[in-house]
Formats: C-alpha cells, structure tokens, sequence
C-alpha cells in the first residue's frame, strides 16, 4: 500500500491563521527545498526555480521541467535559453532533482530499485505540486500548469500527465519513450516492474503511455525527436504521436498534438536547446493564468 503523504510547508501554522506565501527573487535561477513527510520520516528534495523578471501572481503560468535519466536540476538551465522564453512569455520554471528514477507511478513487491520514499512520477504529482500551490502559490491549477521533460524525463511528463488528469494542462516530451512493451529487457526497467515474462500486464497496462493516452483528452501535447537518435528510437514519439491523432479522430476536437522530427540530430542537447523556443511557445498558447 503507498503510504500517506503529508506536505509539511503547506499546513496552516500553530495559530490557525494561513502561512503567507514565499516570496521568491526574479530574474535568477533559486534552488529550493521540498519539504515532506512518509509516515512521519521528513525528507527533502531540492528544486531549481526561475521565476520571470515580470513575475506576476496574477500571471503565475508554471511549468515543471524534468530531467533525463542520472540528469540534474541544473540541466535545463545550464544547457538551453529555456529561462530567456520564461521572461518573454511570464512563465514560471520548476526544475526538481530527481536523479535515477524512471517516473514510476508505483512499486511493487518485485521492484529492486526505488528512487526514494514515493515513486518519483507520483512524487510530481502528490508532493511537488501541492507543495508549489501552498508555498508559492504557482501550479496553483490545471489551466495554468504543464510539465515537460527530455529523454527518460520526458516519459515522465507524459506519464505524470496521463496520470493526473485534472492536474496539468499541457504536456511536451522531446526524445522520449513511451511504449513500454518495445523495451521489455531494458534493465531499469525491470529493477522497477519486474520481469516481463512474468508480470506481462503490469507493463502492458500500469505505467505504459501509449494505453494511458487516452486520459490526455483536452491536455494538448507537444512531442519532438531526432531521426538518428541510438539510444530512444524515434519510432517511440511517432507511436505517440499516432496513437494521439487516432484518438483525436474519433473525437474530433478532444486531442491536440504538435510533433516535430529533426533531421541528422541524436538524443543530445543540441537537438533539445534548439526545441525550446518552440516548446515554450506550445505552453504559452496553451497554458491560461
């Protein structure tokens, strides 16, 4: 059974009044610390932020980058503009640490590997968030939040969105895997599902993006990759994008899918720096205050 959640930052203080909200700097990248607690054991996961120069509250649009595998909460920052697009469209960014994790939803009695205390794909969406809500009043709902990620972090944006429904509002994933069931040897994936051959439904249907998709009705998707890409075929994002525009068919108006193929560019971030300003465009068309 998961064990219960409780966001230490976001409850009101001893007095009964409201804590006031964190007042964070502009223009500048700011690690920060989410607090929680899993059957009473406090824990902390850092956080990078960049609020906009022309921050205002009344504009408080975010949306949570997420890294690739073994990936860093600087990586965004240090190695795109992405923070150049925050200013000019009045976006909030959220760069957690997340480490090794493969956004799993769950664990199982079989899982080998764990990211930490919650899964880290549930970590997103049952701490980080509300934890965004209650200290600085960001992500404060689905119209004005989105997730993206690169590589195994852009499974987890697509996953975490699919999952939570009423939580994101627009959803990007460049280089990303999506279909669990092409990579039914993948070591790290095993530490956490167990084996296929004997858990076969568990990846089938668990955390397996291609049969979640259906529940990203209404969260238009931006999907990016890069044709020479050897370590996440870029097969992974035309299923997507496919198995997205066949939904969108048989509802007319209930799916929205953008997807771009680069020529001659591999999983690398010349390839994602070059997808910001597109992706950050996505998010400002679709994401309202």
């Amino acid at each position: 059974m998961t064990a219960a959640l409780f966001v230490l930052a976001g409850f009101a203080c001893s007095t009964g009044t409201e804590r006031s909200l964190r007042v964070a700097p502009t223009g500048q990248w700011t690690d920060i610390a989410v607090t929680f607690s899993v059957d009473g054991v406090e824990s902390s996961v850092e956080a990078r932020t960049y609020f906009p120069a022309e921050y205002s509250s009344r504009r408080g649009r975010t949306v949570i980058l997420l890294h690739d595998y073994g990936g860093s909460s600087r990586d965004w920052g240090a190695n795109t503009e992405v923070r150049r697009y925050a200013d000019k469209y009045a976006i909030v960014l959220v760069c957690p640490s997340m480490g090794a994790t493969q956004y799993e939803t769950a664990y199982y009695p079989e899982t080998r590997t764990r990211w930490g205390a919650v899964p880290g794909g549930g970590w997103v969406s049952t701490v980080l968030v509300p934890f965004l809500r209650r200290e600085y009043g960001v992500a404060r709902n689905r119209a004005s939040t989105g997730i993206a990620g690169i590589g195994t972090g852009a499974r987890g944006a697509l996953l975490v969105a699919s999952s939570n429904a009423d939580m994101f509002g627009a959803a990007a994933g460049l280089s990303g895997y999506y279909d669990m069931m092409a990579l039914t040897q993948n070591q790290a994936l095993m530490a956490v599902y167990g084996r296929f051959a004997e858990f076969k439904e568990r990846w089938l249907r668990d955390d397996n993006i291609l049969e979640l998709a259906v529940n990203l009705e209404k969260t238009p998707v931006f999907l990016a990759h890069g044709d020479k890409d050897t370590t996440v075929p870029i097969e992974q994002s035309r299923l997507l994008g496919i198995r997205l525009n066949n939904l969108h068919k048989k509802n007319e108006s209930g799916y929205v899918v953008e997807y771009r193929e680069t020529r001659n560019q591999s999983h690398e971030w010349k390839l994602w720096r070059g997808m910001a300003a597109d992706m950050m465009a996505f998010f400002n068309a679709h994401l309202t205050n």
